[in-house]
């Protein structure tokens, strides 16, 4: 049998620790509270910039994507890769390159193009494609005003 004040100081010791274990609680709650919604929100935004406005974007630079499956032209479009205004080019026109297309590095600008590799800044590219006026634009692409050209390519693997 328990002595009665053995119940109560194991009564108390309990609640002590209870009390300890909802404050620490309480107290990193709205930490975890908040890294969830700041996780969550960063990744709707990024979802819906990609899915919206067809583009990525890293360090100031936009590089345009073709809507996924859209195959493109199947002229030969060479040349080398620019920054024109603030997209990534082939010479002096906006290229769009294919959906799958990821930004790798920043310094130099480097990206990953299916079927190509990486491709950088100043690197000759040689492929398929073909062109287009900013007025008769690809399905879903949407270029930035602050990308400063007359005309788009688009290109992928030749």
């Amino acid at each position: 049998m328990i002595d009665p004040v053995d119940r109560e100081v194991r009564g108390r010791i309990l609640a002590r620790r209870s009390d300890e274990n909802a404050t620490m609680s309480a107290m990193f709650a709205p930490r975890r509270v908040g890294a969830v919604l700041l996780t969550a929100a960063l990744l709707v935004g990024l979802t819906s910039c990609r899915d919206s406005a067809n583009f990525v974007m890293a360090d100031g630079t936009y590089v345009l994507l073709a809507q996924p499956g859209d195959e493109g032209d199947e002229a030969q479009v060479q040349g080398t890769v620019t920054v024109i205004g603030s997209c990534l080019g082939i010479d002096d026109a906006i290229a769009i390159w294919p959906a799958e297309t990821t930004i790798v590095d920043t310094d130099p600008f480097t990206i990953q193009v299916p079927d190509v590799g990486e491709v950088s800044v100043g690197d000759q590219v040689d492929g398929a494609g073909g062109g287009a006026t900013m007025d008769d634009l690809p399905d879903g692409v949407v270029v930035p005003d602050d990308c400063d050209a007359t005309s788009v390519v688009t290109f992928r693997a030749g």
